[in-house]
């Protein structure tokens, strides 16, 4: 569990440019309210090891939010059978059965006795 305040983006990105290009040792790097051991233990936690350097300005791959892809199919299918139970009724729109009075029964018990 971490303690204080949580890290922002901006710090992560000052974090990796005094760490990564700056090549400061960890003595030498500290943040507005962060010590240097919480800087290296954000740093180590974080895993920025292996990435390639960022600047403070530098465009990050979550600077620019993209829109999420949404499959409208599962809306299109639930609009449909909404349509067809209004139009069929529940079990008709649900299960396909026919209208109330043109059922394979309802045909039989409407014909004429011999």
């Amino acid at each position: 569990m971490s303690r204080g305040p949580r890290w922002t983006e901006i710090e992560h990105r000052k974090l990796r440019y005094m760490r990564e290009v700056e090549k400061r040792p960890w003595a030498q790097i500290t943040l507005p309210g962060r010590s240097s051991g919480a800087c290296e233990v954000e740093y180590s936690a974080r895993g920025f090891r292996h990435l390639a350097p960022a600047g403070p300005d530098a465009p990050t791959e979550c600077a620019a939010p993209t829109a999420p892809k949404f499959d409208f199919t599962a809306l299109r299918e639930r609009a449909e059978l909404r349509l067809r139970i209004l139009e069929c009724g529940l079990t008709g729109g649900v299960f396909g059965d026919p209208p109330p009075g043109r059922s394979a029964l309802d045909q039989r018990r409407a014909a004429p006795a011999p």
